[in-house]
This record gives C-alpha cells, sequence and structure tokens, in this order.
C-alpha cells in the first residue's frame, strides 16, 4: 500500500475499521490527515473514526467541515446522530430542517426525526415521522432500534 495514495488508504482504514482493527484504522486515518489535512477522505475518516468509538463530539467538527464542503446525505444523517446521542436536540433539529429542504424523501432522516420526537416527548409526532419512514423503505427493525433509543 503505498502510503501517498488516498484512496486506497481510506479503504484500508475503513475495512480495518469494520474488521475490529482499531489501531489500524487510526493510523490510517491520521496517515490521511498528515497527506491533506483538508481532504474529504481525511475528513471522511476521522468522522468514521470517532463515531465508531463513541466519541461523537470528536466527531462533530469532521462531519461540519465535510457538509460545509459538500452538503450530502450522510455527512448530514452523521452529524444528526452524533448530536442526538449527545442530546443536543437544538442543533439535530436544525440539521435535521436543513437536510429535509434537500432530500424530503430520506427515509434516514424520518428516523431520527422520530428519535429526537421522542426525546422531546412528543411521541405522536414521533410515530408520524417512524410511519413515513416505513413508507420510505425502513424495515421493522430499523424503526424499532430507533423507538428503543
Amino acid at each position: 500500500l503505498d502510503s501517498m495514495v488516498i484512496a486506497p488508504r481510506l479503504s484500508h482504514g475503513i475495512i480495518a475499521l469494520y474488521s475490529g482493527m482499531i489501531g489500524v484504522a487510526e493510523r490510517d486515518f491520521k496517515m490521511l490527515q498528515r497527506i491533506d489535512p483538508d481532504s474529504e477522505e481525511a475528513s471522511i475518516g476521522m468522522a468514521m473514526f470517532h463515531t465508531s468509538l463513541n466519541q461523537f463530539k470528536e466527531a462533530i467538527p469532521y462531519y461540519s467541515k465535510l457538509i460545509e464542503k459538500d452538503p450530502v446525505i450522510e455527512y448530514y444523517t452523521g452529524r444528526i446522530n452524533c448530536y442526538l446521542e449527545l442530546q443536543y436536540l437544538s442543533d439535530a433539529s436544525v440539521d435535521i430542517a436543513d437536510a429535509m429542504k434537500l432530500y424530503p424523501d430520506d427515509m434516514e432522516l424520518y428516523l431520527l426525526r422520530g428519535w429526537l420526537n421522542r426525546l422531546y416527548f412528543r411521541n405522536d409526532d414521533a410515530e408520524e415521522d417512524f410511519k413515513r419512514a416505513m413508507q420510505l423503505g425502513a424495515t421493522p427493525a430499523q424503526v424499532k432500534v430507533f423507538k428503543e433509543k
């Protein structure tokens, strides 16, 4: 593996992360930061790394950098998840509203908003969001996970 080639380094780090080789993943993602700290790959790697270790506060700046460059749904949902895990409900609410303007039919946004509504004790609104998520393709098992958070 050529240490200066970014795309394979990111892939290697992701495979290591999902294989439980945390040290290998961390080295790969830190290498990406040394090669090009402003690259999308470096931010993706570090966001995934911190999120997988439940270091949500540390992951947020990386998701923010990614959203600033390219506001795709995966980056929004990553940051929203971090906000919800940390109980940063106002931040989560703003991100969900912004993301829904761009991606009004994204199933995961409805799951996340259902979770947010549960945290605000708006159970009827949460149920509507979970129902909409299922209409958009969520499985009952996926909905159950968010209902139990």
